[in-house]
């Protein structure tokens, strides 16, 4: 019996070889490979732990079985809450952590700040009040009736990486093109109506052409991930899709990774629930791109006041 571990949403290769067999299938699951030769590979891709059967036979009909067990082990600890388990190090090597900000503590981090000024771009799109420390618990991000002119909406509160004001720092900033973030946070519970709470990575030169990953756009009654166009219409969305309701009660992390190789794939408590692959439209950004977070009233007449609380964060590289 062979063993190997991947993270959740990673693949892994299976060899195998055979000597004086006349064939070899898939025994269990029956599905795993549909060659019959005596050697070859076979990459898979479980969700969970799973043990791979192959059973080959001889010219006089004898067979023979072997198995390898594949374990998948989330993509950072699921177990417990988010707020109180923070990330020391990734679980995957092929994005290694680069840098927490945690928001739980008796201060402000100082690697993290509110934008405080209302211009309509991602590094902005903030009123600073609105975004508010609370020592020992995070940072609160305040949605409520505050109309901004400009064509998205008003933006009724929001803070971002101190380094994402046009930094090209790729340490600094986040991620240099491939890797991604965590996000620990809670929503309030109340019916938000038109105001939403949107977690992007966008690009630390500002040039929106450069890709707009938005892992959250919504509130607790639309739980959207929405992939815009890297090129000439970045207004476009190339994938769509949605988190599990669990999402919109309790305390999460979500995590989005993403690498020319694997395209985006978007975890709920480290375990996979959407994959975005690579293709003529979903591409991978090819500059850095830094974590915005920002609260937004796309009506400008919603009268709903909500919340939602940041516990911390966390951003990865790609080897």
């Amino acid at each position: 019996m062979l063993f190997r571990s991947i993270t959740s949403g990673n693949s892994s290769t299976l060899t195998w070889s055979s000597t004086n067999a006349t064939s070899c299938a898939a025994a269990s699951p029956a599905s795993w490979t549909t060659s019959q030769a005596t050697s070859g590979t076979q990459i898979v891709s479980p969700t969970s732990t799973t043990s791979y059967t192959m059973t080959c036979t001889g010219s006089g009909g004898s067979t023979t079985s072997s198995a390898a067990t594949v374990t998948v082990s989330p993509i950072i600890g699921s177990s417990g809450s988010c707020s109180t388990n923070i990330p020391t190090v990734s679980s995957n090597p092929l994005y290694p952590l680069q840098r927490v900000v945690n928001f739980t503590g008796s201060s402000l981090p100082s690697d993290w700040d509110d934008y405080g000024n209302e211009i309509q771009q991602p590094a902005g799109y903030v009123a600073a009040s609105h975004a508010v420390f609370v020592p020992g618990t995070g940072l609160e991000i305040k949605g409520y009736p505050d109309s901004i002119s400009g064509s998205v909406g008003g933006v009724t509160g929001g803070s971002g990486d101190l380094w994402g004001s046009g930094s090209t720092d790729a340490t600094n900033d986040g991620v240099a093109s491939s890797g991604g973030f965590d996000v620990c946070f809670s929503m309030s519970s109340g019916s938000w109506q038109d105001v939403h709470l949107v977690i992007i990575s966008w690009p630390s030169d500002n040039n929106w052409n450069e890709g707009e990953n938005d892992f959250f756009e919504g509130n607790p009654q639309d739980l959207a991930i929405n992939i815009h166009e890297i090129g000439s219409n970045p207004a476009t969305n190339v994938w769509q899709g949605s988190w599990p309701s669990a999402l919109a009660t309790g305390t999460h992390n979500i995590s989005a990774r993403w690498d020319p190789v694997n395209g985006y794939r978007f975890y709920l408590d480290g375990t996979l629930v959407g994959t975005a692959s690579i293709s003529s439209s979903v591409t991978t950004p090819t500059t850095s791109h830094h974590l915005s977070i920002q609260m937004q009233d796309t009506s400008e007449a919603s009268t709903s006041t909500e919340t939602a609380t940041i516990y911390w964060t966390a951003s990865y590289g790609y080897n």
